[in-house]
């Protein structure tokens, strides 16, 4: 069982992070399917895209259970975006990994309140490995950990960018919408 979870905070480069074990995975000999949840259209629906530009192909998905019908297509399953799956995402991971697939998922672990984001603390106790990512505080330019929100609805899933989110240090960072 192989699972290996890419975290932080918004701008982190996780999906950046995500891309580069993507393009890894052909060496070992392995197939790979690339999915993401159909909330996140934010730069592309059928890519998978990160801040940079840097982008590769994927294929959205409404329900976490949809993952299982690829099973037997692919050795190795890209997950962007985990903590927009529904709740089906932690038993779908587990069979995957169960049925020895390698399962690379990336994700805020959490929301702008500094809650756990989703069932994404489930699949960080299910990772072998997880590669915990930090940014640097938009407001002093130390490391940061948290996400901020300055704009948007208030509620937990607000699907955005930039223009939304900031990442922060700690001391800078308010469980609010500034």
């Amino acid at each position: 069982m192989f699972v290996h979870m890419i975290v932080g905070p918004m701008f982190a480069n996780k999906t950046e992070r995500l891309i580069l074990e993507i393009n890894r995975e052909p060496y070992a000999n392995r197939t790979v399917g690339c999915f993401k949840p159909m909330t996140d259209d934010r730069y592309a629906r059928n890519k998978i895209v990160a801040h940079s530009g840097r982008s590769v192909d994927c294929t959205p998905i409404e329900f976490a259970e949809e993952l299982l019908a690829y099973t037997d297509r692919y050795d190795t399953f890209v997950l962007d975006e985990v903590q927009f799956f529904d709740v089906g995402i932690v038993e779908a991971v587990r069979k995957l990994a169960t049925a020895k697939k390698r399962v690379i998922g990336a994700g805020l672990n959490q929301d702008w309140m500094g809650r756990p984001f989703g069932f994404v603390g489930d699949l960080l106790a299910m990772a072998g490995r997880i590669s915990l990512l930090d940014s640097h505080c938009s407001v002093c330019h130390a490391l940061g950990t948290k996400t901020q929100k300055i704009a948007g609805e208030n509620s937990t899933v607000d699907v955005g960018s930039g223009e939304k989110y900031e990442p922060r240090c700690c001391e800078h960072w308010k469980p609010e919408v500034e």
